[in-house]
């Protein structure tokens, strides 16, 4: 997972061509190494299609932005648009099901 900032998150995470997913987090929440984990893992398998990205909720003000204000928290974007979100800690299953629709993958 590559790290983002306010000051790329646009240009990189939203306008980017492939989906994006964005993991908005403090090292410090309940489950963030877990989630960052399992992220990596499935980063392997869904990488060619869907970009995977970091940001520290506690170093930039975006995640303020979309209303985020409880960690862990998973956003997806496709096309510039956000298509679906988690807030907290998502079960693998729910992960993959969303990286399947971006993915366009059954």
């Amino acid at each position: 997972m590559r790290e983002i900032g306010d000051e790329n998150f646009y240009k990189e995470a939203i306008n980017s061509e492939i989906p994006s997913l964005i993991l908005i987090s403090k090292e410090e929440a309940p489950g963030h190494k877990e989630l960052v984990s399992m992220l990596e893992e499935l980063e392997k398998e869904y990488g060619d299609c869907v970009n995977f990205y970091y940001m520290d909720a506690s170093k930039n003000t975006t995640p303020e932005d979309f209303g985020i204000d409880k960690f862990p928290a998973i956003v997806y974007f496709r096309e510039t648009m956000e298509v679906d979100r988690h807030i907290n800690i998502p079960s693998r299953e729910d992960i993959v099901e969303v990286l399947k629709r971006l993915c366009r993958r059954s």
